[in-house]
């Protein structure tokens, strides 16, 4: 693929003919070859097939031509997250499976992480910004609504379904539940000492909470203080 420079960065215009068609192309499709450094070239060929397959499902309403279909991109964007959701968390139960390690294990740790890392980002943006208040209030936000609806609503249709409970094979859950509520308290009396002010010994702090309860957290699935949760069975 040759590297073709846009003539058209701002999506304002509309392509009126067939010359203008030939010269442009959009700065972030999978046809243009990234200016960079060789390891940038790999990443664009490893992501490749990703990237042409929501090039093509997926309508681009930064077009004037297809700004009135932003509901059907709404929705297919909607479908690829559940999509690549479903994929991920069935890797990882596969991977965990292999290796020996708890379901909760991997949520706890790999997915817990792949999951939240879009939220650091746009966390880090916001603070680097200043805007301090909307990067907490985007924090507190996510996560409530992780736990109470993102958990609470397929709960919801998989009783009203099946008409069983959902059991969470997880003897250690209380404990992990009990230990967020701890990082919680001591969190906000830590950002109470400082005034509500964030700095980078509350950064520290946070890391080292973290820390903790992910090694209590582990420790406690893995039956290293007290027996919890059964072994996994033999293949």
């Amino acid at each position: 693929m040759a590297e073709i420079k846009s003539t058209n960065k701002n999506f304002e215009e509309p392509l009126e003919n067939n010359e203008e068609l030939v010269d442009y192309v959009e700065p972030d499709t999978p046809f243009v070859l990234p200016k960079g450094n060789s390891l940038m070239k790999l990443w664009f060929y490893f992501t490749w097939p990703l990237r042409i397959s929501l090039f093509v499902t997926i309508p681009d309403t930064r077009y004037k031509r297809f700004r009135s279909w932003y509901l059907l991109t709404f929705f297919i964007c909607t479908m690829w997250i559940v999509v690549s959701s479903y994929m991920v968390s069935w890797m990882m139960t596969v991977v965990g499976d292999t290796m020996g390690i708890p379901d909760s294990v991997m949520g706890i740790t790999f997915l817990s992480a792949g999951g939240n890392m879009p939220e650091l980002v746009s966390i880090v943006i916001l603070s680097r910004q200043g805007n301090g208040d909307m990067a907490m209030s985007n924090t507190l936000g996510a996560n409530t609504l992780d736990i109470l609806l993102c958990l609470g609503l397929p709960w919801l249709i998989k009783t009203l379904m099946s008409g069983k409970d959902v059991e969470i094979v997880s003897g250690a859950l209380s404990y992990s539940v009990l230990s967020i509520i701890i990082c919680v308290i001591c969190f906000y009396s830590v950002t109470a000492f400082y005034k509500f002010k964030l700095n980078k010994k509350v950064g520290a702090v946070c890391l080292v909470m973290y820390a903790i309860f992910l090694i209590f957290a582990i420790s406690v699935e893995l039956n290293v203080f007290f027996h919890v949760n059964w072994p996994m069975c033999d293949r």
